[in-house]
């Protein structure tokens, strides 16, 4: 089992992260729909489309971050900020 030794902590995690991403996706659909909903057109979709590319751009730039902080400090950090965007 040697080289197995963590894989309930890494099947933990990717279950984790797996529920954020579903609840992050639905809030993204609800507040588009709900802008539009309420007269603003297609301003949700456009909100979505922006955080998206953001979020593509921020990928490319994230490299040096990651290697500067290590790999506890990277994940500890995206976690608090997937969980503060979902929470709010």
């Amino acid at each position: 089992m040697g080289k197995w030794l963590n894989i309930d902590r890494v099947l933990f995690f990717c279950i984790g992260v797996h529920f954020m991403l579903i609840a992050a996706n639905i809030s993204q659909n609800l507040v588009a729909e709900v802008l539009r909903d309420n007269g603003y057109g297609e301003l949700g979709f456009y909100a979505v489309g922006l955080m998206n590319g953001v979020l593509g751009f921020a990928g490319l730039i994230m490299p040096p971050i990651i290697k500067k902080l290590g790999t506890k400090g990277s994940l500890s950090l995206g976690a608090l900020s997937t969980f503060i965007y979902v929470g709010c």
